[in-house]
């Protein structure tokens, strides 16, 4: 997995955890916030944006010049919209580089003006007076049903894109805006098939004959107000998205093996059935191959490929209706020639079907899960440092999550615990103080044979993709109170944990051992009392 392609080492001093146990990532602003000034101006603007089920992918290039060095040398750029994803590039030479981001806070609409709502401010370092700039974010259900309800033989289902053209610039000044001298939108639809098309009146459409998309242009922004676009497209298929999904990941020293489980609240969030559902006219859209245009009738997740012993169920029992083909390195009629070709190592495949076909308003919860080699995802150091990296989620192409909990549980003699996130997260929880035996401790979950139970990290978020499948990286450190190497990645969650050897290796069988033996010692001690009455 990708543990081995961790680079950077970066040399860090231990430092006390007694605090941190709840660190929430999103705390709300202060009604005092205000965006801080920009060093640099944009003076070209492009946007592409991608349509594509339940997900918008969007990507602003920005034409930076400096307009005052008195502000120091940073840019300050407004994202308007829910928080979702996002990456920014600087092109330099003709090759982009991936830049670091600050996000520096977000306005409500209870704190600024209506155009300046619901907006998210970063900084960028340029490293010149002229760059380029380009912002990728990936947001969920920016587009709506229309019409909000659709029989079952409909043909094909449609959706609308509306948006303020102008609301990467709703931060800038009058003065700033004067600077741009081309601004251009374009939009990608799934298909050609675009039924209307609304352009604002500082705008033109542009749109070339059996196009997948339209472009709107304008040469000057300057006075402009909100330029409202709409886009009214057809959508080839059903719209899937997840409203709610809870990751389980439990780590075995013992077993050495990670156990995912993934429950999730699946839902068709296109058009709404209007009517009954027939199972007829089901099966005659089946035979004409257009069944998956209003229903959902299957999912394909990929997985890593290593894994193994997937299972699939919901709340009546086990679904046998899937498919699970694994990778070549599990593959064990081939030969080690035939899998050192593929070095990579292909991803193994689960394909399930829901019990019924899924229309338009329906959903189906349902839990999956798979087993992975620990040597996958643990490395140990020599200095007995635990590094574990474990995917925050299972990424489904165009598919939204709304709410994604993730819970780790860690080996019982797990200490030190320590967490790195490579997005921001609505809450992140785990113990700092050391359990107490035999009784429940707050960041402790006890299962099977355990004693003290095991350290649980707990990760909250919301608005999630299918670009929030980074890792996630545990670390844990040895008692020898040494200095820590932690491992520095890019995209990726660090978590930090500590681990005595020995203790990691015998808590277990100790504990088993002095259950039994104290039930052996009761039996013999019963055996040595005289039960019966004394003549």
């Amino acid at each position: 997995m990708g543990i081995a392609k961790m680079k950077t080492l970066a040399l860090l001093s231990l430092v006390s955890l007694s605090f941190a146990s709840q660190l929430p990532f999103s705390a709300p602003l202060s009604s005092s916030f205000t965006p801080p000034q920009s060093a640099f101006t944009p003076t070209t603007i492009s946007r592409s944006i991608e349509l594509a089920g339940s997900l918008t992918r969007q990507t602003t290039t920005y034409q930076l010049t400096q307009s005052q060095s008195n502000k120091g040398s940073e840019w300050v750029v407004g994202v308007p919209g829910q928080e979702g994803f996002i990456e920014a590039f600087e092109s330099t030479g003709g090759a982009k580089k991936v830049v670091k981001i600050t996000k520096l806070g977000r306005t409500t609409e209870l704190t600024r003006p209506t155009r300046l709502s619901n907006t998210t401010f970063y900084s960028l370092t340029p490293t010149s007076q002229t760059s380029t700039f380009a912002l990728s974010s990936v947001t969920s259900h920016q587009s709506i049903n229309l019409p909000a309800q659709l029989p079952q033989i409909a043909e094909i289902i449609s959706l609308q894109w509306t948006d303020d053209l102008l609301s990467p610039i709703n931060y800038l000044s009058a003065e700033d805006c004067k600077l741009i001298t081309e601004f251009r939108v374009k939009i990608k639809t799934p298909t050609p098939r675009i039924i209307d098309i609304k352009a604002p009146e500082g705008f033109e459409a542009v749109r070339s004959k059996g196009a997948a998309g339209v472009t709107f242009f304008a040469k000057s922004v300057d006075g402009l107000g909100p330029q409202i676009a709409s886009v009214h497209y057809a959508q080839p298929e059903a719209i899937a998205s997840f409203r709610k999904l809870d990751r389980l990941i439990e780590v075995s020293h013992w077993g050495s093996n990670v156990a995912f489980m993934d429950s999730i609240d699946l839902i068709n969030s296109g058009p709404t059935l209007s009517g009954h559902f027939a199972r007829i006219d089901h099966q005659k859209l089946t035979m004409q191959r257009r069944s998956n245009f209003l229903s959902i009738t299957g999912l394909t997740f990929s997985l890593p490929a290593h894994a193994s012993s997937p299972y699939y169920y919901d709340i009546v029992g086990n679904v046998s209706t899937s498919h699970f083909r694994p990778s070549a390195y599990s593959n064990p009629l081939l030969l080690p020639s035939q899998k050192r070709k593929n070095k990579g190592g292909e991803a193994s495949v689960l394909e399930i079907k829901p019990r019924y076909p899924l229309q338009g308003g329906w959903n189906y919860t349902f839990t999956m899960g798979y087993d992975a080699p620990l040597a996958d995802y643990l490395k140990k150091r020599e200095d007995g440092t635990f590094v574990l990296a474990v995917p925050f989620l299972t990424p489904v192409k165009d598919i939204a999550v709304d709410d994604v909990t993730v819970e780790i549980r860690l080996p019982e003699a797990a200490r030190n615990i320590k967490v790195h996130l490579p997005f921001d997260v609505d809450s992140l929880s785990y113990p700092t103080s050391p359990p107490t035996l035999f009784q429940s401790s707050p960041g402790y979950t006890h299962t099977y044979l355990d004693s003290t139970g095991r350290p649980t990290i707990k990760i909250a978020r919301k608005n999630c993709g299918d670009r929030h499948g980074g890792l996630v990286i545990v670390r844990y450190l040895s008692l020898s109170f040494l200095p820590a190497f932690v491992l520095l990645t890019d995209g990726r969650e660090q978590i930090e944990y500590t681990a005595s050897p020995m203790l990691d290796l015998l808590q277990k069988p100790v504990a088993i051992a002095t259950f039994f033996l104290t039930l052996v010692l009761a039996i013999v001690g019963t055996k040595r009392i005289e039960w019966g009455i004394g003549k």
